[in-house]
């Protein structure tokens, strides 16, 4: 297994320990991006079985609830702080029709065509290409036909940025802060190269999720299972 990939898993997991004190319930949507919520009822709906992989503290999964009233969802992670922490958010929130999962990207060889809707946030653009390529491989067998899956990554950074503002350093191609990769750098059109290996591109959006994002905003990439 890739050792960056590794190191990678141990730091998030490391970062989502918590204490059950400050578990809060998610009761109602927050994201007001016109772009992320018009991306989500488009290509999601009531009846959709959604997966979020790399899910995270849950956010997003429970964020479409929110926004579409799916009737189930699983949030996939590797970290197994992450899943349990989401866990408790959503026994906080009283929410009974979502589930979060510990496992890598070949858990979902045990989902095949399982899905009707998948997104995945900040999480491609930060691991290498082979794991990045097994991610898209594995979400596209999860998938049924005519499928979509949205592809949320971290703002779009120049190199200066990355080395001065976020103090990173390039190593092997890769962007790494306390020896951490952090950052998978590809430009937008290489991006959409490495993805219609596996699902049809269907747009390119940016978006904010706050405010305060609009200086950075997050890119969006809207794709869908090839027939």
């Amino acid at each position: 297994m890739n050792r960056d990939y590794e190191n990678l898993k141990q730091f998030w997991d490391d970062n989502f320990t918590f204490d059950e004190k400050n578990i809060s319930p998610i009761t109602e949507k927050w994201i007001e991006s016109k772009e992320f919520n018009d991306a989500i009822i488009n290509n999601c709906n009531e009846n959709s079985n959604v997966l979020d992989y790399g899910s995270g503290s849950g956010w997003g999964l429970i964020e479409i609830y929110h926004t579409v009233h799916n009737k189930c969802g699983i949030g996939i992670d590797p970290s197994i702080n992450g899943v349990n922490y989401s866990n408790k958010v959503l026994e906080a929130s009283n929410i009974s029709n979502l589930k979060f999962v510990c496992g890598t990207e070949d858990i979902l060889k045990e989902y095949k065509e399982y899905f009707d809707f998948a997104i995945s946030i900040n999480t491609i653009d930060v691991v290498p290409d082979e794991i990045v390529d097994n991610i898209l491989k594995n979400i596209e067998l999860s998938l049924k036909s005519n499928s979509y899956f949205i592809i949320c990554m971290n703002p779009v950074f120049t190199k200066d940025e990355l080395l001065n503002l976020l103090k990173m350093e390039e190593k092997n191609g890769y962007w790494y802060r306390d020896g951490i990769m952090r950052c998978n750098l590809h430009k937008k059109e290489e991006w959409i190269n490495i993805f219609t290996k596996y699902f049809d591109f269907v747009e390119y959006k940016t978006f904010a999720l706050v405010e305060q994002e609009n200086k950075y905003p997050r890119q969006m990439f809207v794709l869908k299972k090839k027939n």
